[in-house]
Parts: structure tokens; C-alpha cells; sequence
């Protein structure tokens, strides 16, 4: 079905990764590491004060 589509990983296992599937994957990474960056950063201050205060 996808016989004629790039792929730049050898086949392994009867399996050769499409190369479109493979930057989707690794976008994906990186947008989940992203968010998770940006989640720490905003609440980090945040909980640093109610620990030390006991308030938000």
C-alpha cells in the first residue's frame, strides 16, 4: 500500500517507517515537551510560594 512513499530508516521486521510518519512522531515529542516546559515554568512560582508562605 505504501510500498512507493520515502522512507530514510531501513526495514526492520517486515516494517519500513514512512518518513511523514516518522517527522509526525517527533513533532509530537517535541510539542508534548514543549507543554510540559511551559506547564513547569508557570507553576513552579507558584508552588515555591505556597510552600514557603503556606498561601497562593
Amino acid at each position: 500500500m505504501f510500498g512507493a512513499t520515502h522512507a530514510f530508516l531501513p526495514e526492520r521486521n517486515g516494517i519500513r517507517p514512512n518518513t511523514l510518519h516518522v517527522i509526525l512522531h517527533t513533532m509530537t515529542l517535541a510539542t508534548l515537551v514543549v507543554l510540559g516546559v511551559l506547564t513547569a515554568q508557570q507553576r513552579w512560582p507558584n508552588f515555591w510560594l505556597f510552600r514557603v508562605t503556606g498561601q497562593v
